[in-house]
């Protein structure tokens, strides 16, 4: 086993912390979408054939 390193927090910068404090918080339909299996798999297969069709186009 390796060793993992010693995790050292530094104080957050006020703005920083002052910015996530007002960054809106996901809707209950969005948490509900992200630990959705079959809608996670959907949007797998949706994204790697955009992928696929911009490398085909950039092949021609």
């Amino acid at each position: 086993m390796t060793a993992q390193p010693e995790r050292t927090e530094q104080p957050m910068n006020e703005d920083t912390a002052e910015s996530i404090a007002a960054s809106p918080l996901p809707t209950s339909r969005t948490l509900r979408l992200r630990r959705n299996v079959p809608f996670q798999l959907l949007r797998f297969a949706a994204i790697n054939l955009r992928m696929a069709g911009v490398i085909l186009r950039g092949h021609k």
